[in-house]
């Protein structure tokens, strides 16, 4: 179950990547380039809002949040975002 929730979470990322934000107008920046972006997934305990605050200090923004379900009850896993120097 928790290799299942692992691919599930890997395979909504590359959707996002594929046919979200990646493709759209909004996300050129002005030299015409695509903007570059940078992932990352954190399982938390989810009454753990200093974490959440903390992260998103350092740039990162909030994509998904998926339950652990019950391979990993009482924690979600995070996706951030944010955009690559």
């Amino acid at each position: 179950m928790k290799t299942k929730i692992k691919y599930l979470l890997v395979l909504a990322l590359a959707g996002f990547v594929f046919t979200g934000c990646a493709t759209h107008q909004c996300c050129k920046m002005q030299s015409g380039k695509t903007q570059a972006w940078e992932y990352k997934t954190v399982k938390l305990d989810p009454n753990d809002g200093a974490q959440l605050n903390e992260t998103s200090k350092d740039g990162w923004k909030l994509v998904t949040a998926v339950s652990g379900g019950n391979s990993e009850p009482g924690y979600v896993f995070y996706t951030f975002e944010r955009p690559k120097h």
